[in-house]
Order: structure tokens, then C-alpha cells, then sequence
């Protein structure tokens, strides 16, 4: 039972997490973490 919703967001995860690793401009700390947390929780909430 593969909902499409669990699909987008995995691969939502994925986009973060690669683009985050390559990412070339850093955002201030504060951002960074703020973001980081909010998809960390997002990911972890839908596995």
C-alpha cells in the first residue's frame, strides 16, 4: 500500500539531503539548523 504522498515526500527528503550536502552558498546557522530540524522531523514523522 504505496501512497503517493509517502513517495513525494520521500523523495522530497532525498532532494534535501543531497542539495544540502552540495550546497555550494551557506546559509547562516540559525537557518540551517532551523530548516535541517523542521525536515528531519517531516522525514521522521512520515517513516
Amino acid at each position: 500500500m504505496e501512497h503517493p504522498h509517502f513517495l513525494f515526500v520521500f523523495l522530497y527528503c532525498m532532494l534535501y539531503y543531497l542539495t544540502d550536502t552540495y550546497e555550494k552558498i551557506p546559509l547562516s546557522q540559525r537557518e540551517k539548523r532551523l530548516e535541517t530540524e523542521r525536515y528531519r522531523e517531516i522525514c521522521t514523522l512520515h517513516f
